[in-house]
Parts: C-alpha cells; sequence; structure tokens
C-alpha cells in the first residue's frame, strides 16, 4: 500500500517569488492479510480450475505520463475451466448448473479501486478513486 504526503515550503530568501510542493511517496507498514478463498495461479501453474493470474498495468508503457502515482498497478485477470468436478469448492454454482444449461465460466467476483494522482488537462493535479480497477478474487458464475 502506498502513502502519500504533501508539503508546502516556502523559500525564505524568495518568498514573495517562490512556493513550492513537496511529495514524497512512500510505503506503509505491510499488513497481514487474511486468507483468500480464491485461487491465485502463475502462468507456470497447469492447473485448468478457475483462478487469478498476474496482469502488470504501467502507465508509463501506454504513453500516460501525465499519471504521476502509481506508475504501475497489479490489475490481475480470471481465467480458467468451470467443470462440473471443479465447481465443489463453489456449492452455489454447482446447485446452479444443474437447474440450467448454461455453462458457469470464470469471471471476476470481487474488485477494488485503485487511488490515482494525475494531472487533468488544466495541469492541475488531481487525486481519484477509480472503482473496480483491481480483480481480487475469482470464480465460477
Amino acid at each position: 500500500m502506498r502513502s502519500m504526503k504533501v508539503f508546502c515550503h516556502t523559500s525564505a530568501v524568495y518568498t514573495s517569488f517562490l512556493n513550492t510542493v513537496h511529495i514524497e511517496i512512500g510505503s506503509q507498514k505491510k499488513h497481514r492479510r487474511k486468507r483468500s478463498v480464491y485461487m491465485d495461479c502463475t502462468e507456470n501453474d497447469h492447473d485448468m480450475r478457475c483462478c487469478r493470474y498476474p496482469l502488470k498495468v504501467n502507465f508509463t508503457s501506454f504513453g500516460w505520463h501525465f499519471v504521476v502515482a502509481p506508475t504501475s498497478f497489479d490489475a490481475y485477470f480470471c481465467s480458467g475451466d468451470c467443470k462440473v468436478g471443479y465447481l465443489e469448492q463453489y456449492p452455489h454454482t454447482h446447485l446452479a448448473a444443474l437447474t440450467t444449461s448454461a455453462t458457469p465460466c470464470c469471471s471476476p467476483t470481487k474488485m477494488s479501486s485503485l487511488s490515482l494522482l494525475y494531472f487533468d488537462d488544466n495541469h492541475n493535479l488531481v487525486l481519484s478513486v477509480i472503482p473496480n480497477m483491481s480483480v481480487e478474487g475469482c470464480s465460477c458464475s
């Protein structure tokens, strides 16, 4: 988790001419995370069940230089099979699959927001919270 501190400094020599803003972006203490009921996989895993896979989004590589922080974030994506044998982990989906002809698919079931610091068209520094930017969990639905 990142935090941001904003300091306003006034230069004693150039008081009438210069005010500066100093921004520090650093990491906060890591907190213990609850054990997840969702599966996380990597491209090296051979598990075919519904999993959350890593996906790094880098704003700089998109040419989005107006984004100040974060310059990248972990978006993740869902992929995998939702076969009847795999559905025991998801009891509701198993029951739903028995009553409908639609096949369940692996999709995000929990999302989180992203705080984004950027310059707008008028060169103002803006902090926005954008919902549903990172997949927290996947399941068959």
